[in-house]
């Protein structure tokens, strides 16, 4: 590989890297990330008396090497740091980086005493720095974004602090005046924000979507993304009657997606990073669209790029075109670009599948969350091990003609509850719904095929909780939408029997054709499912 001796750090690449260590179940190392930037990263002093911005690079013992002012270096603490509160639940991991939460809130919402190119833009409401590609100064969507994200985070520290920590109760501490503060800035830069997206003349550009991931400042499907991906996609204009798309329509690149346009960085290919970005959205926005083109697009795009990873499996900041091959005898090695940068070429692809599962975690509650999209291709999925306090967790989803299912194995057996979304094809209603063969209440979206369930699992080790929603019952055994004649012929014709399915007669799914399946059958006999 070239370029491998490069030991410096970005602080918002190690933040990003550290939600997607804990994210993924590597808890101990997402919190060194943390310690890392709150204990060996040099900041400077500000005016206020406390320590100000990260600097735009580190070595790995902390030395700043580039010192500009971006504020998505600093906006992310808060991010990072209440994400894994998320994972883990660990009270005091939120009081002992407090401070730093607390500095990094300030410092990415104001003017800096230090650097006057970082500050905060009285007549638009937004925060000025360099933004992430390092290549301009100005005020821009995805820098905001991340700061909105940031100060709302904090928000939410504070409060969960306030509500659990004082010693004289809620409110009586300094925490519920910060709550207040951060919220209020953020709902100033939200402003800026909103009018310069409505403006609609910031340059195309992948880091936009950031807007909704993973900043969650406007869900999917709000006008305000929707132009952007349009812009990307070719298919609408800027402010200026400006069409340019990001996406690769043909050539070497077809279907991978560039960073911005005007991009000449290594003769302008496309990112890995930009490229997974885009899916990205997609993915998220399976969520609140109907069938599998959404995800189904997210998974495209994932392929696209592991048919391009290295020799040892990784990706890159960049794919070089092959008229860019500069190094001398190397005919065919495309990925030029910062290879090892985890960010862009590690980190973002595990998120990527992650998002398959879109895994939310709550410690705090004590809830593991997840809204499973299964692509078209895939007849099921499995996760494992996943991270929720001090409990580890398997999910397992499988769609079948008859019905869909979570499946959720409590490896460490500890109490936990789960809230889950089903998906089933839209238009269609449930016919009943079971957790461990026992018909609970559910919330039903027919208009996209989303059926929202949620409640304890089983505890002991390795416990399962099955989640089943049943487009026929059960008993309607040929999935003729209602229980008759024809399914209790099938039972008769196969009574008996061992090793059966339930298109055999096995209704309880016990492996036998025997009473209990008939009993089950009387009891519904002539019902229809809607």
């Amino acid at each position: 590989m070239h370029n491998g001796a490069y030991p410096f750090v970005w602080p918002r690449d190690a933040a990003w890297a550290a939600i997607t260590l804990a994210r993924s179940g590597f808890v101990a190392e997402a919190k060194e990330i943390v310690r890392f930037l709150r204990d060996i990263t040099y900041r400077d002093v500000e005016g206020w008396g406390r320590k100000g911005f990260w600097k735009q690079k580190y070595t790995t013992d902390g030395y700043t090497i580039w010192s500009n002012p971006q504020v998505d270096e600093t906006s992310c603490f808060p991010w990072a740091t209440r994400f894994i509160f998320d994972v883990e639940g660990d009270l005091g991991f939120l009081s002992l980086n407090y401070d730093e939460v607390y500095e990094a809130a300030l410092a990415s919402s104001q003017d800096s005493t230090v650097d006057g190119q970082l500050r905060y833009e009285d007549s638009v409401d937004l925060m000025f720095s360099m933004n992430l590609w390092e290549d301009t100064f100005d005020v821009t969507n995805y820098a905001n974004a991340s700061v909105i994200r940031g100060l709302e985070d904090a928000a939410a520290i504070a409060d969960v602090l306030d509500q659990n920590v004082c010693p004289g109760g809620p409110g009586t501490c300094g925490y519920h005046a910060d709550k207040a503060l951060f919220n209020a800035r953020a709902s100033d830069i939200r402003g800026g924000l909103d009018a310069r997206l409505a403006w609609n003349g910031e340059n195309t550009d992948i880091s936009q979507v950031g807007i909704t991931y993973p900043f969650g400042i406007y869900p999917p499907g709000h006008a305000r993304i929707e132009l952007i991906l349009d812009r990307i996609n070719g298919v609408a204009t800027d402010t200026f009657g400006q069409n340019h798309p990001l996406m690769n329509f043909s050539g070497e690149f077809q279907d991978l997606v560039n960073r911005y346009w005007g991009d000449g960085y290594w003769a302008g290919g496309p990112w890995f990073l930009s490229t997974l970005w885009y899916g990205a959205y997609y993915a998220v926005r399976q969520d609140i669209t109907p069938g599998t083109a959404d995800i189904d697009n997210h998974k495209f795009r994932i392929d696209l790029l592991m048919d391009r990873t290295g020799p040892m499996g990784f990706g890159a900041e960049q794919i070089a075109p092959t008229s860019a091959l500069l190094y001398p005898g190397q005919s065919d090695y495309q990925l030029q670009t910062a290879y090892p940068n985890a960010w862009e070429s590690m980190s973002f692809l595990t998120d990527a599948v992650m998002l398959f599962l879109d895994y939310r975690p709550d410690a705090f509650a004590n809830t593991l969350r997840v809204r499973p999209k299964l692509p078209a291709a895939w007849p099921y999925m499995e996760y494992d091990n996943l991270a929720l306090g001090a409990g580890r967790f398997d999910v397992r989803v499988e769609s079948l003609t008859e019905k869909a299912v979570h499946r959720f194995t409590n490896r460490t057996g500890a109490a936990a509850g789960f809230d889950t979304v089903v998906r089933i094809p839209a238009g269609q209603n449930p016919c009943t719904v079971l957790v461990n063969g026992t018909p609970v209440p559910y919330v039903a979206d027919t208009g996209i095929g989303a059926v929202a369930v949620s409640g304890a699992l089983a505890t002991g080790a390795n416990a399962t909780t099955t989640v089943a929603v049943w487009l026929f019952h059960p008993a309607d055994l040929n999935n003729s939408g209602s229980v008759n004649a024809a399914d209790f012929t099938i039972l008769a014709g196969n009574f008996g029997a061992s090793g059966a399915t339930r298109a055999q007669g096995d209704i309880n799914g016990d492996g036998l054709v025997n009473a209990a399946d008939f009993t089950i059958l009387a009891g519904v006999f002539g019902l229809s499912c809607p």
